[in-house]
């Protein structure tokens, strides 16, 4: 659910980072393009990764990646978080085979549809509850700081989402 929370955390805020990056609307598009691209050809190899590297590494693209976001927009440089947003892409579809193989492996056959569209209802309840939250949590930080750098905290304070991520990855090995 991490996973899909941030990647839909610029998308809920791309007014402010239009205004606090001081981008224009095609620019901020770029930040959904990277993800798309990169993700053609990671998802090609990803089944590879996960078999060599299992769900760790995933996890930690996902959380490198938001709090790289949130970086890039603390110290005003776009650039970073469209770096950020790749480093993100690396890990973010992943988790999602990821899920299906472990459900795959704990569930009996006749149960996986079930199962599988519990956990695409999980996943976009994260991206719900997204555009619920993040207006009202810049609203409150930016009553302390301004601009691009609240933009930053907010975007590095979600990054505890996916780190949740990580530690069940961690447990569940």
């Amino acid at each position: 659910m991490g996973n899909y929370f941030c990647f839909d955390a610029p998308g809920s805020l791309q007014e402010h980072t239009i205004e606090d990056m001081n981008v224009s609307t095609s620019t901020f598009t770029l930040l959904y393009s990277v993800f798309a691209w990169s993700n053609i050809f990671v998802n090609l190899i990803g089944g590879y990764l996960v078999d060599r590297l299992g769900s760790i590494i995933c996890c930690c693209f996902t959380v490198l990646g938001q709090l790289l976001l949130g970086v890039g927009a603390f110290v005003d440089q776009f650039w970073l978080m469209l770096f950020a947003r790749f480093v993100f892409s690396l890990g973010s579809d992943n988790l999602t085979l990821i899920g299906y193989m472990r459900a795959i492996k704990w569930f009996p056959e006749n149960e996986l549809n079930f199962v599988f569209g519990m956990q695409l209802s999980v996943n976009r309840f994260g991206s719900t509850i997204n555009f619920i939250a993040m207006e009202p949590l810049y609203n409150y930080v930016n009553q302390y700081i301004l601009g691009y750098q609240c933009l930053g905290i907010v975007f590095m304070s979600v990054a505890a989402l996916p780190a949740i991520d990580l530690i069940l990855a961690i447990t569940i090995l």
